[in-house]
């Protein structure tokens, strides 16, 4: 039996297939726990700037300019000055740098209001 945080070497994949694996201990699909672990409330968990769906500076970097995409209702992002993209989970990679994918993952189910555990 493989351990559940054993992963495919593509990175698309491996943080899909993490958040379903570790999402379906909790009971919910890895689709569902990223639908509703928006990003401006992952933003405020976090204790980033706030963060609203449009246009805005970046909360990773000192941005003169606002460059910072939130659209898709909240569940996607683009940063335009390093071209940085994509949905909860990679917000959740920027923001915490230091943490493991296992981390990350109880992380949005906590946020998206599941008991991870």
């Amino acid at each position: 039996m493989d351990h559940p945080l054993h992963f495919r070497a593509d990175f698309r994949r491996l943080d899909r297939e993490g958040l379903e694996r570790l999402s379906s201990e909790a009971g919910v699909a890895g689709e569902t726990v990223t639908d509703l672990a928006a990003i401006p409330d992952l933003a405020a968990r976090l204790g980033l700037p706030p963060l609203k769906v449009g246009v805005q500076k970046s909360p990773f970097r000192d941005d003169q300019a606002p460059s910072f995409s939130i659209f898709k209702d909240g569940h996607a992002f683009k940063d335009h000055g390093t071209h940085d993209k994509g949905g909860p989970w990679q917000f959740a990679q920027l923001a915490m740098p230091n943490a493991g994918k296992r981390e990350i993952a109880k992380f949005l189910i906590t946020a998206a209001g599941l008991d991870p555990d």
